[in-house]
């Protein structure tokens, strides 16, 4: 279970790891039930939407996308 990461001809495998998603769920519920802090901050959502949505415009052929 390895992934690839990279451009061009500069790839290289990474191992793939495991996630914790039971985890961040068990954070929503403290969130939601006893006000407990939440799993992922905005700021950290908002981050990570945009990399997606980069890598969405880039998939369609819009080229290398840039952040920041």
């Amino acid at each position: 279970r390895w992934g690839v990461l990279g451009a061009g001809d500069d790839l290289r495998e990474v191992p793939t790891e495991p996630g914790a998603y039971l985890d961040f769920y068990r954070g929503v519920e403290s969130a939601l039930r006893a006000g407990g802090p939440p799993p992922v901050t905005p700021d950290s959502a908002v981050a990570a939407l945009e990399v997606i949505e980069a890598a969405r415009r880039s998939a369609s052929g819009q080229g290398v996308v840039r952040l920041g």
